[in-house]
């Protein structure tokens, strides 16, 4: 896998891992935060399939969650157009990145 992709990776587990922590805070004052943490380990999961597995599971795992995540956001109201940019950012920039080294994935 190359240097670009690698760091990639690194960047979104440390970020979903620190987004994981908050969200379990939240959850002491509102426990519907509950099903962010479930999509923060199931993106948590797709990353570490991807970077310490080498799995192309992991790729398509992190689609789902970020389809679940745009509806769950959507669903309490935040703002559709925010919304549908991150559900499509992330997952087109981890396209990109793991383009050059989706044969090093099996």
């Amino acid at each position: 896998m190359k240097t670009g992709a690698k760091v990639w990776l690194w960047i979104m587990l440390v970020a979903n891992v620190m987004a994981l922590v908050s969200y379990l805070f939240l959850t002491l004052t509102d426990p519907a935060y509950i099903l962010y943490i479930v999509a923060e380990a199931g993106m948590i999961t797709a990353v570490c399939l991807m970077l310490f597995f080498r799995r192309r599971l992991g790729f398509y795992l992190f689609l789902c969650v970020a389809a679940v995540a745009l509806v769950m956001n959507i669903m309490f109201g935040a703002p559709i157009v925010s919304s549908l940019i991150g559900a499509v950012v992330g997952p087109l920039i981890t396209y990109l990145v793991l383009k050059g080294s989706w044969e090093a994935l099996s």
